[in-house]
């Protein structure tokens, strides 16, 4: 990409969903370069998922978005959780449904009050 195409790309507002559009082909990619940033894709990844599981005392995990269709990066991600002693399951609907099974079972009941909305914010 040459620089004028690159300063464009991160000026333009939907930046965010145009790079992630790249990262199927990077997945696919069999070179070391490529290799690192899926590798350090799935660490980001498994490092926040590390986080909520600290602070909601769960160990299933449910991910979704487009790059867990990438046979290379899911199976990243389900055999680091499996190392963890973690329960990878798929996502049991569309995006914005819920997992009532998950939302209703503790912790996370315990700290719905703290996820309530309030006006102003």
């Amino acid at each position: 990409m040459e620089l004028a195409d690159a300063v464009r790309l991160l000026a333009a507002e939907d930046r965010v969903a145009r790079i992630a559009g790249f990262a199927p082909t990077v997945c696919a990619l069999d070179d070391p370069v490529a290799r690192g940033i899926v590798s350090t894709a799935a660490e980001d990844l498994l490092a926040s998922r590390a986080s909520a599981a600290i602070r909601s005392g769960t160990t299933t995990v449910a991910c979704r978005g487009r790059l867990l269709l990438n046979d290379r990066f899911r199976t990243m991600i389900e055999e680091d959780c499996w190392l963890r002693g973690w329960e990878f399951r798929r996502p049991r609907g569309d995006i914005l449904d819920v997992d009532h099974d998950l939302l209703f079972a503790e912790p996370y009941r315990r700290h719905a009050l703290a996820l309530r909305w309030r006006p102003g914010r």
